[in-house]
């Protein structure tokens, strides 16, 4: 009889250290970015500076898992922040705008959809450009549905890997390349929900 109850108590508590750990580990992970926050504005490396800001922001949006959803306008911030650190990287060779119809800034959407399909326009797109970049981001009302578009001025692709993407993703299908792994994703994502 004493077995299962030390079992038992064994079990609750590596449960309880597990969610202390949990709660631990991105308390102890925003602080050290604050941390590291410091020393760049001390060493006056702005663009230090902004790309820790930006990835703690990132970061908040993607480890807090309290809900499967987020507002449109949290999705945004969450695009923001990501094409903030991108824009440092590729030394603002492209632009963004954002377009969202306020009256749908509150409604939820899978959290989490809009970036990788983002980062695809950069890397994919934007990425082989000589020329400057430019990406739309826009969310409309409709009514009765709302329609977000991602659009970018890159280099598109060939009329046969559109079908091939397209085919694939309608019958969901994950494709066999790693270039192809965020669309697939969001897919599945949205088929799921």
């Amino acid at each position: 009889l004493a077995a299962p109850i030390i079992t038992l108590t064994e079990s609750k508590r590596k449960a309880e250290l597990s969610a202390l750990q949990s709660q631990i580990n991105p308390h102890f992970l925003y602080n050290t970015l604050d941390s590291i926050n410091a020393l760049a504005v001390l060493s006056d490396s702005r663009e230090i500076s902004e790309m820790i800001t930006s990835l703690g922001k990132l970061l908040r949006l993607s480890i807090d898992t309290t809900s499967e959803y987020l507002t449109l306008q949290d999705e945004f911030n969450h695009v923001k922040a990501y094409i903030a650190i991108q824009k440092i990287r590729y030394e603002d060779s492209f632009s963004v705008d954002f377009s969202m119809d306020r009256s749908i800034a509150d409604f939820p959407i899978i959290r989490l959809i809009l970036q990788p399909l983002v980062e695809n326009c950069i890397y994919h797109g934007l990425e082989p450009l000589e020329a400057e970049g430019h990406i739309l981001i826009s969310a409309k009302d409709f009514s009765d549905f709302i329609e977000i578009q991602i659009q970018d001025n890159g280099k598109g692709v060939d009329i046969h890997t559109e079908a091939v993407i397209r085919q694939n993703l309608l019958q969901r299908k994950h494709p066999c390349t790693k270039g192809s792994v965020g669309i697939y994703n969001v897919n599945e994502r949205l088929h799921l929900y």
